[in-house]
């Protein structure tokens, strides 16, 4: 099976996440926790923040439902 990428906005999401997290290395651009490269592993679907920080594919579709709602 080939993994399915997130559009570019989640990726930038969990990568703002991530940046704002203490367990980021700000030098390398890893994890402290999985050691993983985030500007990579934030791209994948299927990969998730060892400290469970980034919304899921269904979270994300509901908070931008929610926020179309608001401004109609």
């Amino acid at each position: 099976m080939i993994p399915k990428r997130v559009s570019k906005e989640i990726q930038k999401e969990r990568i703002d996440i991530c940046k704002s997290c203490s367990e980021y290395i700000s030098f390398t651009g890893q994890c402290k926790i999985c050691m993983c490269f985030m500007t990579f592993k934030s791209k994948w679907e299927v990969n998730t923040c060892p400290k469970n920080k980034w919304p899921n594919e269904a979270s994300y579709s509901a908070v931008r439902e929610l926020l179309y709602q608001e401004k109609s």
